[in-house]
């Protein structure tokens, strides 16, 4: 089990002494310096409309559309001499899944402004004027799909709607985006993003991004997600050190220190103040939970996926990423074994009918991000939009417990025994895992 208790190390991400904790990150002072921005000012250098996928690589399209567009290689400024900063980590402090606004009141249309236009086409978008039925793969006999605002498409997050209005699957299987983000806010699970190489400007040609998928920070508030929302003020801090899923490891870093991430960039970029990062396919995107945490997450692997966000300097002059995007394609077999893994499966009769007809009725895109009209579509589109702010890494890593299919995760709470095994001694988390796995099975 999770320790519920706060630690507020003695040193935070602006410590500059060598006698800062192992856990501290420790910065050259001038990384405060060069960052395209001050959080809260006025306008995004480049930007365009509201973001949420609208930015400097938005224009309008050939067929009089304004399109939302997707930043691609080609977009990539040109070399800088400008010396690298030390990496830095951040961590997410929020999430849209499309069912709520910026403020976390709710929408049912909250989607439509959240993505990017993946396949180039304007179907039937409500901000298009042409009622386009045109599409990227052959839909069948259903009506063609429709695209969000600005030709987004992000049929994902329309789905997560239809999940978040349904009792029976949103409330019993806790997948909402309200439960979710109190999750993130009390530490229990997260995603941190390494940056290095980063030269701290609006332009930088190549820097490198990894995802560690983390079970938590070291020391969680202890709320209860079940059932509360949480105030930002009892959110965690920067310098609560968060542990790293060890699953998320790649090869053994050279040097001993941390390895690589699975899930990495190593030619993304900075334009305009926006990083922009394409992942490899079948990225993993499960932000790692126990029974004891009270939420579940929802388990996704994305195709083509490409992350964004503006990187930004906080008023205490930590780093910040503002209108951040997680967008790709899901497979449709991977959008319905994400909810066999939590859980919903054929011995809920209709329910788990509804799911598989509801995701086969929506496919909207094609996985291997190409477009062609004749192909039948196999995919959802996915348009998540996120916060982040620096963050600091544990010494310690752990290990997650693994979902198992067609286990209801809330079955029982032995899962939280592999929460968190020591770094060095995995052997042990390991173990933990395993005997969690057959708590929840009980």
């Amino acid at each position: 089990m999770r320790a519920t208790l706060r630690l507020l190390a003695p040193c935070g991400l602006l410590a500059l002494t060598s006698a800062a904790a192992p856990s501290c990150s420790v910065y050259d002072a001038s990384l405060k310096e060069p960052f395209p921005r001050e959080s809260g000012a006025a306008g995004a250098a480049g930007a365009t409309g509201d973001g949420w996928g609208k930015g400097w690589w938005s224009k309008q399209g050939d067929n009089k559309c304004f399109s939302a567009g997707v930043p691609t290689g080609k977009d990539r400024p040109a070399p800088s001499a400008k010396p690298d900063r030390p990496p830095f980590f951040v961590a997410i402090t929020k999430l849209r899944l499309g069912s709520q606004n910026v403020d976390g009141s709710d929408n049912g249309d909250a989607w439509k402004d959240i993505g990017f236009d993946l396949d180039g086409y304007c179907t039937s978008s409500p901000t298009c004027g042409i009622d386009f039925d045109n599409a990227g793969c052959d839909q069948g006999t259903i009506p063609a799909r429709i695209d969000g605002n600005d030709c987004r498409d992000n049929n994902f997050g329309r789905f997560e709607v239809f999940v978040a209005q349904t009792p029976e699957v949103g409330a019993k299987y806790r997948l909402n985006d309200t439960q979710f983000n109190c999750g993130l806010c009390a530490g229990y699970y997260n995603f941190l993003i390494r940056v290095t190489g980063y030269n701290g400007e609006p332009d930088d040609d190549e820097l490198r991004l990894d995802v560690y998928p983390s079970i938590g920070t070291e020391t969680t508030t202890g709320i209860d997600c079940s059932t509360a929302t949480t105030p930002s003020t009892l959110c965690w801090l920067s310098n609560d050190p968060f542990v790293l899923d060890e699953s998320g490891f790649g090869a053994p870093a050279a040097d001993g220190g941390l390895p690589d991430a699975k899930v990495f960039d190593a030619h993304a970029y900075v334009r305009n103040g926006y990083v922009v990062a394409n992942l490899p396919d079948d990225s993993s995107f499960w932000f790692p939970t126990e029974p004891s945490d009270g939420v579940n997450t929802f388990p996704i692997k994305i195709q083509k996926a490409v992350i964004t966000g503006r990187i930004e300097k906080g008023q205490d002059g930590t780093v910040v990423v503002k209108d951040g995007l997680i967008a790709g394609r899901v497979r449709k077999d991977d959008v319905i074994g994400g909810f066999r893994a939590l859980g919903l499966c054929e011995n809920e009769g209709q329910l788990y009918k509804t799911m598989v007809n509801y995701v086969s009725s929506n496919l909207d895109v094609l996985a291997d991000g190409t477009n062609s009209p004749m192909a039948p579509c196999d995919a959802l589109s996915v348009g998540v939009g996120f916060e982040a702010k620096e963050a600091t890494r544990s010494e310690t890593t752990g290990h997650a417990t693994p979902l198992t299919e067609c286990v209801n995760a809330f079955a029982g709470a032995g899962g939280a025994g592999g929460s968190a095994g020591g770094a060095g001694a995995s052997g042990a988390g390991a173990g933990g895992a395993s005997a969690g796995s057959a708590g929840a099975g009980g």
